[in-house]
C-alpha cells in the first residue's frame, strides 16, 4: 500500500459526465485509488474510486463522529487504511490482479466512448505553491 503525498482534485465518472472530487490517492495492488469523503442528502460516507477510469468502485457510510474524530489528513488516512482499504480490496474478492487492471481497462475505454476523455487530476499542494 501506498499513501500519496498531498490531496488531489480527481475526476470522477458519473452518467452526466466527469465530476471534480477531492481526496487521498492510494495504491493498492498496483492499482490506483482515489478515497473522496463526501456529504449527500445527509449522508457522509468515502467514495472510493479507481483513478484512471473514475469507476466507483465503493461508497462506504462515514458517521457524524467519524468526521469529528478524523478531522486532519492524517487522521483521515489512518481511518482509511484501518477501516476502508479492507472494504476495498474485499470488492476484488481473491480474483487474479492481472484479470483486475484488464477490467479496468475495459471500463477506461466505456466510460471515455461515453463521455470523453478524463480531464487532468490537480495535485492540490502543487496548485496552492503556485498562487
Amino acid at each position: 500500500m501506498k499513501v500519496y503525498e498531498g490531496d488531489k482534485a480527481f475526476q470522477r465518472a458519473t452518467t452526466t459526465g466527469w465530476k471534480t472530487v477531492v481526496g487521498t490517492q492510494i495504491n493498492l495492488l498496483g492499482i490506483d485509488f482515489a478515497f473522496c469523503p463526501r456529504y449527500r442528502n445527509s449522508q457522509f460516507a468515502i467514495d472510493v474510486f479507481e483513478v484512471e477510469s473514475g469507476a466507483l468502485v465503493v461508497s462506504v457510510p462515514y458517521t457524524a463522529a467519524d468526521v469529528c474524530t478524523n478531522n486532519t489528513r492524517d487522521k483521515a488516512v489512518e481511518f482509511y487504511k484501518n477501516e476502508i482499504v479492507g472494504v476495498v480490496l474485499s470488492t476484488f474478492g481473491k480474483g487474479d490482479i492481472k484479470k483486475m487492471k484488464k477490467e479496468i481497462e475495459c471500463v477506461k475505454k466505456y466510460v471515455t466512448n461515453k463521455i470523453g476523455e478524463r480531464p487532468d487530476i490537480i495535485d492540490l499542494e502543487e496548485e496552492n505553491n503556485a498562487i
